[in-house]
């Protein structure tokens, strides 16, 4: 086999559209026994089978990245909300605010605390499991903080307003954390080398969309 051979062969195991499916030995070229093959129709082929491979692929990032987009939302939520009971407490409702801007940056703070856990939590999950399982169970951390965030002012009888807040923020961070992890390992994953930027940038651009 010549140079121009091995050329051919490398540059087909490195491009999707010219890797031939599974149980298929020829690229559309002549092979080195001699053996004609199918030309344009093995080409097709794996063309087509490569569309819909990455059609595929794709779908399947933009569900993952809806942790992404939790993410965000979880990042700017703080922001406003800080604004608004502050102002609830300075208007006389005293129970459902906060008095001082300490008190109202630890809403914001148990977010990052709650990251700080959510990735080393999941890197063993998501290694037992597999990245998918992962992803998902990342949803019950998250499901948990925003009810009790939502339902704070019901809640607030038994542990008090602000307590349920902490602890609803708390859950909400673990589970950005946990998004930012497996989101991103299963993107990595998935993604062919030619897409993997691409694929990649989803991730922060959904992160940003809920920002």
């Amino acid at each position: 086999m010549n140079m121009s051979d091995h050329s051919r062969d490398r540059d087909a195991d490195s491009d999707p559209l010219l890797t031939p499916r599974s149980g298929s030995s020829s690229y559309g070229i002549q092979d080195a026994s001699g053996s004609g093959s199918s030309d344009g129709k093995g080409i097709l082929d794996s063309i087509m089978h490569s569309k819909e491979r990455i059609w595929a692929v794709a779908f399947n990032v933009l569900i993952a990245c809806i942790g992404s987009l939790l993410v965000g939302v979880m990042l700017g939520f703080s922001s406003e909300t800080i604004v608004e009971l502050l102002k609830i407490y300075k208007d006389g409702d005293r129970a459902h605010g906060f008095k001082d801007s300490p008190s109202a940056n630890l809403f914001g703070g148990f977010g990052a605390l709650g990251a700080l856990f959510g990735g080393p939590f999941a890197f063993p999950v998501s290694e037992w499991l597999g990245r998918k399982p992962a992803i998902m169970l990342g949803g019950i951390p998250a499901l948990i903080g925003w009810l009790m965030i939502t339902y704070a002012h019901l809640l607030s009888t038994l542990t008090g307003f602000r307590a349920v807040l902490y602890v609803g923020r708390l859950f909400t961070g673990f589970s950005g954390g946990w998004f930012i992890f497996t989101v991103s390992v299963y993107i990595a994953e998935v993604s062919s080398p030619k897409l993997k930027g691409l694929f990649g940038a989803c991730n922060q651009l959904f992160v940003t969309i809920g920002i």
